[in-house]
């Protein structure tokens, strides 16, 4: 699915633009500019799907499950960007396909701990509460 593509379905979703309406040019431009921006914010929450900023033209490369959730994630951004609230099942689909796009994404990082909780072969000494 292409940057296009996606944008054009969310624009459906969002009932922005009428099936069988073709989206302007400046739709498809503000459609990716959000494209673009939502997916950078993400970088934030932990969601590292590794896409540089697309073009029109570009595939998307995320797994054919996420596209749909994507669709309805670009479409509450849509939404929300013409100041319209969205329907209580866009909202929840929105909300589940970002869950899962966190399990799915979400890059956890590293933690490093001091050696003196991790070094239990050392000198380790029983300590007797009584005496300190």
């Amino acid at each position: 699915m292409t940057a296009r593509e996606l944008i054009e379905r969310a624009y459906l979703r969002a009932r922005i633009v009428a099936r069988g309406e073709p989206m302007t040019g400046a739709e498809a431009n503000d459609g990716l500019k959000l494209l673009n921006e939502m997916i950078s914010a993400w970088e934030t929450d932990g969601i590292h799907l590794g896409i540089g900023d697309l073009t029109l033209a570009q595939t998307i490369p995320l797994a054919k499950l996420h596209r749909r959730g994507m669709i309805m994630l670009l479409a509450l951004d849509m939404l929300d960007e013409i100041g319209r609230d969205p329907t209580a099942s866009l909202a929840a689909k929105a909300d589940r396909a970002k869950r899962q796009l966190m399990v799915e994404y979400a890059v956890v990082p590293k933690v490093t701990l001091d050696t003196a909780l991790t070094d239990f072969e050392g000198n380790r000494q029983q300590y007797d509460i009584n005496r300190g």
